[in-house]
């Protein structure tokens, strides 16, 4: 039994360090000046990716359409990441929205995001997701 308990234990373990690592993955990519910081610029820029029409906004359909093609094991989630990033509750993702989530990030308020407050985020964010209805 006690076999059993810590192969579970492990088991949970090895997922957290996969999702922190997925997460150290998508800061790098989003850190392009490899500052170890991600500024508002850079965080803009990554959202572009999901603008398929290229109008300044990403609607939910857009980030729906991006997020299913690339990582469909996400789906469970897509509606409440989609509000989760969409602060201003307008029902699109803008420059608004980027600069809130980037305050928001930025714990040490040194206008910036850094490696650990970006994984600091992203677990908390997950955990959530995680946690929602699913369907």
């Amino acid at each position: 039994m006690l076999l059993l308990f810590l192969l579970c234990l492990l088991a949970v373990l090895a997922s957290a360090q996969d999702e922190a690592q997925k997460a150290e993955q998508i800061f790098q990519e989003i850190d392009t000046d490899k500052n170890g910081k991600i500024s508002l610029n850079e965080f803009k820029a990554a959202f572009n990716k999901y603008d398929a029409d290229n109008d300044g906004k990403v609607t939910y359909n857009e980030y729906y359409g991006y997020v299913h093609k690339n990582d469909p094991s996400l789906d469970y989630s897509l509606r409440y990441l989609y509000t989760t990033f969409d602060v201003d509750n307008n029902g699109s993702l803008n420059d608004k929205d980027f600069t809130a989530l980037l305050n928001i990030m930025d714990t040490s308020k040194n206008e910036g995001v850094n490696k650990e407050e970006f994984v600091a985020w992203d677990k908390t964010v997950f955990t959530t997701a995680d946690n929602q209805p699913k369907g």
